[in-house]
């Protein structure tokens, strides 16, 4: 039998608010309801964005109880067929659940409702005035009236903003059923503005990912870093196919994955960049086009592996007589080797840089300062925060070649 996929998260209705009132979001599969615990929480008692829950006030202890029937309700209820977040919501309080009873879902109603309660909080902590409120709800009344108590925020879009402000001046009738009202332009302004209030409000309370009115995004998590396994790494080496422009792709890609560097320096790579020094080949940049920070000599040194070198030598030790093709052209050809081998489509060429970094780190196990200086990083957070993808399998091999275990 599968288990539903249940999760939840706690947020404030007011991110700015001195007092917010928390609220209650759960998921269960790719179905998400919100209920208000009434619970109102300063940021040292709740910390909404780390889901920490410090303090032993009545309110905290309160909260831990929810949380607490939220478990318990969930180790319950998960292998049910037909499960909904109400119904965990109303197993958590003891509540009897009906099969008809319409889920909470983030209307434009609920959404008016809440942001009169957020106000009315700071009319009573005297932050505004009573009247305005009345003024509010007048323009709340005309929005719903218009738009429907039901409509889902995460629908509106920037279409709806104009036809309701063309609405309002009396220049169109809008739906069939409205008839335009024909205020003065200065009314409309000031009702438009609470309008886009609403929104903000909405914002904040993450029920849209993206503000339709002033295009700002909700903050997401960081890209994943991509590069190639060691496995697949290896499957590279090998590859060979019918094409010659591939087969250059495949030849550039892991030059750049064995000396680290990133396109632009190797279209600029040149053979008095190749120094011998103690017995060893290296490339030393000047400077490195990719961030030209490295204006002393000596900045960048890379060490020319063996798998680099066979590369090198057969173009005869002069790198301005390898392919280098314009870096689309090369991604294309790069994109159709790498999904013979399984790996993922959003590699390019760039990708080849985080190769080499991880590789090193992994495989090779050079400290985080070497890699640094060899890629020419000003900074080993640089290295250790952009490209180093650290986990388990890390952790593991540091151990166990240090013979810890």
């Amino acid at each position: 039998m599968r288990l539903n996929k249940i999760s939840y998260k706690i947020i404030c209705h007011s991110r700015t608010g001195k007092t917010p009132t928390l609220y209650f979001r759960i998921w269960v599969n790719q179905t998400r309801s919100g209920f208000s615990t009434g619970i109102v929480c300063t940021p040292l008692e709740y910390n909404t964005v780390t889901q920490d829950i410090k303090g032993s006030s009545s309110k905290t202890m309160q909260l831990k109880d929810i949380i607490k029937a939220f478990d318990e309700s969930v180790v319950k209820l998960r292998k049910r067929s037909d499960l909904t977040p109400r119904m965990i919501w109303c197993d958590m309080w003891g509540k009897p659940y009906t099969p008809d009873a319409v889920e909470t879902q983030e209307t434009l109603g609920i959404l008016c409702h809440l942001w009169n309660e957020a106000f009315e909080k700071k009319i009573a902590i005297g932050e505004n005035k009573q009247r305005s409120l009345e003024t509010y709800q007048n323009y709340q009344n005309l929005i719903l009236a218009y738009f429907g108590a039901d409509k889902e925020v995460s629908t509106f879009k920037t279409s709806h903003h104009e036809e309701f402000r063309l609405y309002l001046r009396g220049q169109t009738i809008g739906r069939a059923q409205n008839a335009g009202q024909n205020f003065s332009a200065n009314y409309v302004s000031k009702f438009m503005q609470h309008f886009k209030k609403l929104f903000e409000f909405a914002y904040d309370m993450e029920w849209i990912n993206k503000h339709p009115y002033t295009y700002k995004s909700s903050p997401r998590t960081k890209p994943e870093k991509l590069y190639l396994d060691t496995e697949t790494f290896e499957a590279m080496q090998t590859l060979q196919t019918e094409d010659k422009a591939t087969n250059e792709a495949i030849e550039i890609f892991n030059f750049c994955a064995y000396t680290g560097l990133s396109y632009v320096d190797y279209c600029t790579l040149i053979t008095s960049y190749l120094v011998t020094q103690k017995g060893k080949l290296f490339i030393i940049l000047p400077f490195r086009q990719k961030s030209p920070i490295a204006k002393r000599y000596g900045k960048s040194c890379i060490p020319i592996l063996p798998e680099a070198l066979k590369i090198l030598q057969k173009y005869g030790m002069k790198p301005e007589t390898m392919p280098r093709p314009e870096s689309h052209v090369l991604n294309r050809h790069l994109k159709f080797a790498l999904g013979l081998i399984g790996a993922s489509p959003q590699i390019c060429i760039k990708h080849a840089r985080h190769t080499f970094i991880n590789w090193s780190r992994n495989v090779l196990g050079l400290p985080e300062g070497t890699i640094a200086t060899i890629c020419g990083h000003a900074s080993i957070k640089t290295t250790e925060q952009s490209y180093l993808n650290r986990g388990l399998d890390t952790v593991l091999k540091d151990l166990e070649r240090l013979q810890i275990i």
